[in-house]
């Protein structure tokens, strides 16, 4: 998985947490377009070029929190999190 992508879903999984005061994943600026893309790469597995531009400018801001993202598995988290979205039809 590109790397771009690995840090946009581990940080969504931040913001997926029930503590939404924490701190930890996407600022208000930012919510909505980074859970929108990472969404829409999770229902299509795949984002355009000038997506994946937009991320990773938008992503810089988030190096503290990124440097903690040890083990995460982002494919597994997108299975998983698939898996939410087919059980609901």
């Amino acid at each position: 998985m590109d790397p771009t992508i690995c840090n946009l879903i581990y940080l969504y999984s931040l913001n997926d947490e029930p503590d939404k005061s924490s701190g930890r994943g996407f600022n208000r600026i930012d919510a909505g377009i980074l859970t929108s893309m990472c969404r829409y790469y999770i229902e299509n597995r795949r984002l355009t070029s000038r997506q994946i531009e937009v991320i990773e400018r938008r992503l810089k801001k988030y190096h503290k929190q990124l440097s903690r993202i040890g083990d995460f598995d982002a494919s597994a988290y997108v299975e998983n999190y698939k898996c939410v979205f087919v059980e609901d039809d």
